[in-house]
């Protein structure tokens, strides 16, 4: 402070400029007090030793100044980057472990997103609305032609018809009309609520990757059974099948493996219809509304693949 006058009065600066040198000053002291504690020797009492200090233990050097560990700069390309990855189990076989696949992490590594999720779930259910609800007024409804009574000598309020909105049977006032009810978003939007619905399941443990979802019946009882051994009471099972593959029709002509595939999905639509708590759903199929609805989701290995495809930013 003495300091502070002595230059206002003897030098008669403004304070604005004697603020800021003071400021540089206290800046030059900070930095020479950093510089010569990172160039003391590391070896100290092991009681003094700050958290700091331990962490940092490692990049101290008594002639040369290293950031410490945790300052280093963060994976840059994708392939530094660690992927999730997943068990691979056997639909058939509950328990049975077949190999295990990586997961894209634009896809199930997404930060959760719970804005997001919410406008994709209006727009799905604002979508779904029919908007067929309609309610007749006082012109649309029957009768109420000619005027009740005189308009004067009856004492009685003057009106002109029986369907008035105020008499009983009359018409509706502002009553709801036919109209479109959905709404429009981004695709990005759209696609950001897939990524972080599946990465939201992925991290709560409800993600199920398996081998093929394909039946060799179309029997309910079969797959029942299937769901209780693997303890999927409410599930969403996601098969890889294509657009062309759910409306072929396979013959004998066909080549086996397409055929087991095509009339194993078929198989598998015609099982789920009877379990109220599931639903299959090819990949192309997939909502947001569905993965949060259902509490375990279960996908084929080719789903997984064709999912990568159509949601992953870079894909190889």
């Amino acid at each position: 402070f003495c300091w502070f006058v002595l230059c206002q009065s003897v030098l008669i600066v403004p304070p604005r400029l004697v603020i800021m040198a003071a400021r540089c000053v206290g800046l030059y002291r900070a930095a020479s007090r950093a510089l010569t504690t990172w160039a003391l020797p590391v070896a100290q009492p092991a009681t003094h030793v700050s958290p700091l200090s331990r962490v940092c233990a490692t990049t101290r050097s008594a002639t040369s100044f290293q950031p410490p560990r945790f300052m280093a700069t963060l994976a840059t390309t994708e392939q530094e980057a660690a992927w999730p990855q997943a068990w691979v189990n056997s639909f058939q076989q509950p328990g049975a472990k077949t190999g295990v696949v990586d997961l894209h992490p634009d896809v199930f590594a997404q930060p959760l997103r719970t804005d997001i999720l919410h406008r994709v779930v209006v727009y799905q259910r604002r979508k779904r609305w029919q908007g067929t609800a309609k309610a007749k007024g006082r012109a649309e409804v029957r009768g109420g032609g000619r005027k009740p009574w005189p308009q004067k000598g009856t004492g009685r309020a003057r009106t002109g018809s029986i369907r008035n909105p105020i008499f009983r049977g009359g018409g509706v006032v502002h009553g709801p009309k036919p109209r479109d009810h959905s709404i429009d978003l981004p695709k990005k939007v759209r696609r950001l609520g897939l990524q972080v619905a599946l990465s939201a399941k992925y991290a709560q443990g409800e993600l199920t990757i398996v081998d093929s979802l394909a039946l060799p019946s179309h029997r309910t009882k079969e797959l029942f059974g299937l769901l209780e051994q693997h303890g999927w009471s409410n599930a969403l099972l996601i098969d890889g099948r294509s657009r062309e593959e759910c409306r072929m029709e396979v013959g004998e002509d066909t080549d086996s493996t397409l055929r087991n595939r095509v009339l194993g999905g078929k198989n598998l639509d015609l099982a789920v219809r009877n379990l109220s708590k599931c639903k299959a759903v090819p990949e192309f199929g997939i909502n947001v509304y569905d993965l949060l609805k259902y509490r375990h989701v279960i996908m084929s290995l080719d789903a997984v693949d064709k999912v990568h495809q159509r949601l992953a930013d870079s894909f190889c």
